[in-house]
């Protein structure tokens, strides 16, 4: 198998997550999106030129970060199991992915951006609004942990691969000290193996390329 990824993002440290988790062999393709050769190389593979990207042993293409997770999931038995076997359970770590992707990963995705032009008026205003719905999002999270070690409870899961680059972000451009359970958390996944793999992988990319973090 090989994964296309963009290592500074979130999205592809999602999946590198999940990898690390599952234990499997992959072969990791690096894709620089500042680099508009290698990147036209990689839109060459398929119609949305979405990072990241799991190209299977036998050539099948297998797109976004949620379903690509799902798919080791369903085809690799080895290493930690991602989604619970109970559809009902599953619904319920399907939905605390999508809160990461919708409520964290875009609210940080957007303060970077607008960190860019820092006193432009738009940007300010940007950057506030993205405050509000962390300081939500937080707010939620912090209740939902509350006496869970995971987000799905004492099983690590797909929803805990979608936090772990969005509180690794946070940490730098929105730190979130005062929720308690958020910062417990925080403390049990960033010591887990496959976070700090995850990281080491992007820090040697980033030493490797010199490049900006998107």
């Amino acid at each position: 198998m090989k994964l296309y990824v963009y290592p500074p993002s979130m999205f592809s440290q999602k999946v590198l997550v999940a990898c690390y988790e599952k234990g499997i062999e992959f072969s990791q393709e690096n894709v620089n999106l500042f680099d508009t050769a290698a990147y036209e190389r990689f839109v060459q593979l398929g119609p949305w030129g979405r990072l990241p990207l799991l190209v299977t042993a036998d050539n099948h293409m297998v797109a976004e970060s949620s379903i690509i997770i799902e798919y080791l999931d369903l085809n690799f038995t080895e290493g930690t199991k991602l989604l619970p076997a109970d559809r009902k359970d599953a619904l319920a770590i399907r939905y605390y992915d999508r809160v990461f992707d919708y409520f964290f990963i875009d609210p940080l995705a957007r303060i970077f951006h607008a960190s860019h032009k820092p006193t432009d008026a738009q940007s300010i205003k940007v950057v506030g609004s993205a405050h509000e719905q962390l300081d939500d999002a937080f707010a939620w999270m912090n209740e939902h942990l509350a006496g869970k070690q995971w987000l799905g409870g004492s099983e690590f899961s797909l929803a805990d691969c979608a936090s772990a680059p969005a509180l690794n972000r946070s940490c730098v451009v929105y730190p979130f000290d005062r929720y308690a359970n958020v910062v417990a958390y925080w403390g049990r996944l960033s010591k887990r193996a496959s976070f700090i793999r995850m990281a080491e992988n992007v820090a040697a990319y980033l030493n490797d390329v010199g490049d900006t973090v998107q």
